[in-house]
């Protein structure tokens, strides 16, 4: 657990900073103008932004909206006098986590089409990583190719012409409680036991000892992508890889939220602990979880118990 909670610190360390500029520097620009320390708000500023980002690694919009909502509200924690009787400070607490919730809900809706704000762009985007591992057991675990399959990747047999069909699955948590998929998650593959799928198809476009390099055809976007794998290997030193992907169009949004996860190196990182067969570390190892599906999770049912009442 040690390592997970050391690898999420390190490799979220941009989001991390993004999250807690805002709350820190509001607590201290009060404090600096008041005269206080109010050293208390100071550690909530650090350690909330912080537990979210360990908790929830996968939303960087989610993150920079607890934060900005966190400001407001520790700025305003700041009036509250410091010597109140227990009930009238308990009341100012409940208002306070009233008002965080309600802006929450507001902020974490525009704040979600930041990921698609911006022009596209097909930038390259390239990552590494080392392993102890040589290039060619590498190779089977991180590339695609005819018959691989594993829990995230089932690649078919190939045609006469080189082509194979590609399934992706990626997992998240549903909400426990009943939803309707609309058609727009119908199409993103995404089903209620919380599991989403793309669809494709690839080619192998060129592949030796040190490199395998793939085109990939989604069939949703009709997206054409290449992947290319370059195996170093350092002999006695392991193998250093390097991932290099081209042609996806995204958003200067998606960009950014990529640059701040660490995305490429995250993806790669989870590939080499596979193939190492040690206990997965990387963020898109593990369920993509939402702290707004977890505060519905709470909400919506005891809301639906209260209704059976009326």
């Amino acid at each position: 657990m040690i390592d997970i909670l050391l690898y999420r610190l390190f490799r979220l360390r941009r989001t991390l900073v993004l999250g807690i500029f805002p709350s820190l520097t509001t607590v201290l620009a009060i404090g600096l103008y008041s005269g206080e320390t109010y050293s208390h708000l100071i550690a909530l500023a650090v350690l909330i932004p912080v537990a979210h980002v360990v908790v929830y690694p996968n939303n960087w919009t989610e993150t920079l909206a607890v934060s900005l909502i966190l400001s407001v509200c520790l700025g305003l924690a700041t009036f509250i006098p410091p010597h109140l009787d227990t009930g009238p400070l308990l009341i100012r607490a409940f208002g306070l986590s009233f008002l965080w919730i309600v802006l929450f809900f507001i902020l974490i809706v525009s704040l979600g089409h930041l990921e698609s704000a911006g022009p596209t762009s097909d930038k390259p985007v390239r990552t590494s990583a080392w392993s102890g591992l040589p290039p060619d057991v590498l190779r089977k675990t991180l590339t695609l190719y005819p018959g691989r399959k594993d829990d995230n990747v089932t690649c078919g047999e190939a045609d006469a012409e080189g082509r194979f069909p590609v399934t992706i699955r990626q997992v998240f948590t549903p909400p426990t409680y009943s939803i309707d998929l609309t058609p727009e998650m119908e199409e993103i593959g995404m089903s209620q036991d919380g599991v989403i799928e793309s669809h494709g198809h690839a080619v192998i476009h060129s592949t030796g000892p040190d490199h395998h390099e793939v085109f990939h055809f989604d069939a949703e976007t009709d997206e054409v992508s290449v992947s290319r794998y370059s195996f170093h290997d350092l002999e006695e030193k392991g193998t250093r890889v390097v991932l290099e992907e081209a042609g996806i169009a995204l958003s200067i949004g998606n960009h950014f939220g990529m640059w701040l996860s660490d995305f490429l190196t995250d993806y790669l990182t989870h590939g080499i602990d596979a193939a190492e067969a040690r206990r997965p570390r990387a963020n898109r190892a593990f369920a993509h979880r939402q702290l707004v599906v977890d505060i519905a999770n709470v909400i919506i049912p005891c809301l639906a118990w209260m209704g059976a009442y009326d």
